[in-house]
């Protein structure tokens, strides 16, 4: 009797023990196991930032810039006092829409590149234009080397030293293949092939920003509206369109400037007829004959020499 007791009692322990709390929840992982990979995360936190392929460029290009502040051409230091030095950092692209829709760099049909200048003189080259030549390249340094960077895979980074007597720095042409940085020439950079510019001060503030995918942000905080030459791709100018609007920036070609011109003309000829010299019917033919002679010249004259003239 007394075993049949204590198998009873065993029973129970052992029922109790398959229903306790413990037991549900260590069976639990089975229960979501068997979900897991059905289950969509409450939260993408921890999943990495998709970076777009344009991005990453520009990245592996930041990493390729020279640290700051830089060595400096010895003929920019003068008695011992130091520059003041800006800088000037442009990114292209063969083809900008290929960069602009986010084509992978091993799709890409040609070639990007990076120009990253010193400049002791921002005012100036932002003024007179940024070109460059095959006679600013130091031609011994150059050369290609062969680089695997996580995101963008194999890349030849074909590599050059430029230098002017205003501005010093690397241009640097890279594609997923040889022959597209083996046939780059230098000719082949141009305004429109500007993918992001920015220009610094000598205290590291912005002065210049433009980015071709996002035109709304393009700003030149230094010379506004000013038309730019050679790489600047924003603004342009273009054709025959903004020669007035120019003059007027420069504080030429005004209506009341043209007024106070043919003002002074004026009192000029007065000027000239009082001290004399001739007849009066002489003096007024030869001023008819200047006149026309002036008008006609005037009619062919670039507006820029009439402007100057006043």
């Amino acid at each position: 009797m007394m075993i049949l007791e204590f198998f009873k009692s065993m029973y129970q322990a052992f029922i109790a023990l398959f229903n306790s709390p413990s037991t549900t929840i260590n069976s639990a992982p089975n229960d979501n196991s068997t979900t897991k990979g059905n289950s969509v995360p409450k939260s993408n936190s921890h999943l990495p930032h998709q970076v777009s392929p344009a991005d990453l460029l520009l990245s592996y290009y930041k990493r390729t810039r020279q640290l700051w502040p830089p060595s400096v051409p010895p003929s920019w230091s003068q008695a011992g006092s130091s520059p003041v030095l800006g800088r000037v950092v442009f990114t292209f692209g063969q083809n900008i829409d290929e960069l602009r829709n986010g084509t992978s760099f091993d799709q890409l049909t040609g070639w990007t590149a990076s120009l990253d200048l010193v400049t002791r003189d921002v005012p100036s080259m932002m003024r007179d234009g940024l070109f460059l030549t095959q006679g600013n390249v130091d031609e011994k340094e150059n050369h290609v080397k062969q680089t695997h960077t996580k995101g963008i895979g194999n890349l030849h980074n074909r590599c050059y030293t430029v230098t002017s007597s205003t501005w010093s720095g690397h241009l640097y042409v890279c594609a997923a293949t040889v022959r597209p940085v083996a046939n780059f020439r230098l000719h082949h950079l141009s305004a429109d092939k500007v993918f992001t510019a920015s220009v610094g001060n000598h205290g590291g503030d912005t002065v210049y920003r433009y980015d071709v995918r996002r035109p709304e942000n393009n700003a030149n905080y230094m010379y506004d509206d000013m038309p730019m030459e050679g790489l600047w791709p924003w603004p342009r100018k273009e054709e025959g369109v903004k020669d007035e609007e120019v003059l007027k920036r420069e504080g030429r070609g005004s209506d009341q400037e043209e007024e106070a011109g043919g003002q002074g003309r004026k009192e000029d000829e007065q000027v000239v007829n009082d001290e004399g010299g001739c007849d009066e019917e002489e003096e007024t033919g030869l001023e008819e004959e200047e006149l026309d002679g002036f008008s006609a010249w005037e009619e062919e004259e670039d507006p820029l020499f009439g402007s100057w003239r006043d």
